[in-house]
């Protein structure tokens, strides 16, 4: 796991399976981790304060077979920039809302990963940043 704006690793994500199933885990020092999955759906969940949260959907299911994520890259939400934890409630500015719109078109022209030999582009679908093995192309 590494942030897409500056390339550092980001320690600490929670990565857990879609599927009420408990199975979880989170990256180490280095952004990296490394998880089995047990449910069917082959959805996971990538979840870090501030960035967008990133689901992996239909990811195809291989008995005993690792699968290199590669650099996920975390993007981050600059909507969120000024929040307040437990202060009034938030209102995103002009120069926000226009700074998280820029950041997505950049994601979406420029952010593709490769993995089972499969280009994915991601899209974003609300507070999420989306990687379906079964879309290839963004939406």
């Amino acid at each position: 796991m590494i942030n897409y704006e500056t390339n550092n690793a980001v320690p600490g994500v929670m990565i857990y399976e879609a599927e009420n199933t408990g199975n979880g885990t989170v990256s180490d020092d280095y952004g990296a981790f490394e998880i089995k999955l047990q449910g069917n759906t082959g959805e996971l969940h990538f979840n870090y304060l501030s960035f967008y949260a990133i689901k992996f959907l239909n990811i195809p299911i291989r008995i005993n077979k690792n699968i290199d994520f590669g650099e996920i890259k975390l993007v981050s939400n600059h909507l969120m920039d000024n929040m307040t934890i437990g202060g009034p409630a938030f209102k995103s500015t002009e120069k926000q809302k226009e700074e998280d719109k820029r950041l997505r078109q950049n994601v979406l022209k420029e952010y593709k990963i490769e993995i089972l030999g499969e280009k994915l582009i991601p899209y974003f679908e609300g507070k999420y940043q989306v990687f379906n093995f079964n879309k290839k192309e963004s939406r």
